[in-house]
């Protein structure tokens, strides 16, 4: 059978899953460069940037952007020849997404705790009366 991936679909497979799209053009050695190309960013916000996610959220979409455009240009150029492997189906690629929400779904519903915190203090500083509160903000993972 000759089978060509949509471009369209690889198009929205991109901008909604970067690792799903180059599944389903056929690419998995693509799909785990931008999985880790992904995870080394996240590592560089927690510890270089030091959580000013303006620097990482412009390079994360620099990064879906450009990869959008190369799973499409994969998808444009797949040979009809190549045989399809089981991952590109549509059943293929549920399966990989369910099998990852599986393994990281417990890890995407913690969030940062922002919540403000209140500390009583007995005269400190001259500048603060007895009895106070100082306002503080706590961060980290709010279940671990």
């Amino acid at each position: 059978m000759n089978w060509k991936p949509k471009k369209w679909i690889a198009v929205v497979l991109g901008l909604f899953n970067l690792p799903l799209a180059m599944l389903y053009v056929v690419r998995p050695l693509w799909a785990v460069i931008y999985v880790g190309a992904a995870l080394l960013i996240g590592l560089a916000n927690v510890f270089v940037f030091h959580l000013s996610s303006a620097a990482s959220g412009v390079v994360l979409t620099a990064i879906v952007l450009v990869g959008t455009c190369h799973a499409y240009r994969l998808a444009t150029k797949y040979g009809a020849a190549k045989p399809r492997a089981w991952y590109s189906h549509w059943y293929g690629l549920a399966a990989v997404g369910a099998f990852l929400v599986l393994v990281f779904g417990r890890k995407l519903p913690r969030q940062v705790d922002s919540s403000e915190v209140e500390v009583v203090f007995d005269s400190i500083s001259a500048r603060k009366t007895a009895g106070g509160c100082l306002p503080s903000a706590s961060w980290g993972l709010s279940s671990l």
